[in-house]
């Protein structure tokens, strides 16, 4: 992996979105590429940051190690998952609405377009700022989505907030699933508010 190519690339999708995504996703690249340069090395070091990160910040809250080493699996499986469902969901629905459809392609976008969001997971255990950046991260994602999708997917203008709300829907439907299963493997019922 190319340190300096990726720190220029974060960089450039945080601040140069539309040049970075023109410059790494046309043409998109096979996704085990983009997933072995970018998206992997940015969602383990978010989890392995955000777990120092919860060691010195919430020491009186910080779990025993085997629960510890389980958040940490499940936040890295959970992660590459959803990359994985939003990009395939993005070509798929490109496809639809007239758009290249290619699965390299969607990944390219979701990979890049989900920085912000990877980072920021790295700091939120910083107390009071971290929650607040990850919701900023959580909503620049989706500008970003919103810009890169006529770039690396060739949907049409008209379709460009239709995709983001679809994969805003994916995510609120992972993380309804994840939340499910957690209560399910650690035995806490879930309960609506009456």
């Amino acid at each position: 992996m190319d340190v300096t190519a990726f720190r220029n690339r974060v960089r450039g999708i945080l601040m140069q979105p539309d040049a970075t995504f023109k410059s790494d996703g046309q043409p998109a690249p096979p996704w085990s590429v983009v997933a072995r340069e970018h998206v992997f090395p940015l969602i383990i070091g978010s989890t392995v940051v955000s777990a120092l990160m919860q060691l010195v910040f919430l020491p009186a809250t910080v779990s025993p190690f085997d629960i510890m080493l389980l958040i940490v699996v499940l936040r890295l499986v959970t992660n590459v998952v959803l990359v994985f469902a939003m990009a395939y969901v993005a070509a798929r629905l490109s496809a639809a609405w007239g758009g290249r459809g290619d699965l390299d392609a969607g990944f390219v976008l979701i990979g890049l377009a989900t920085t912000p969001m990877f980072l920021a997971e790295a700091v939120a255990p910083f107390p009071a700022l971290g929650w607040l950046l990850v919701i900023a991260a959580f909503v620049y994602t989706f500008v970003l989505v919103f810009r890169g999708s006529p770039i690396c997917l060739g949907i049409p203008d008209e379709r460009r907030g239709l995709m983001v709300l679809a994969l805003i829907g994916v995510n609120l439907l992972a993380g309804a699933i994840l939340l499910a299963l957690l209560g399910g493997i650690f035995g806490v019922d879930a309960q609506m508010p009456s």
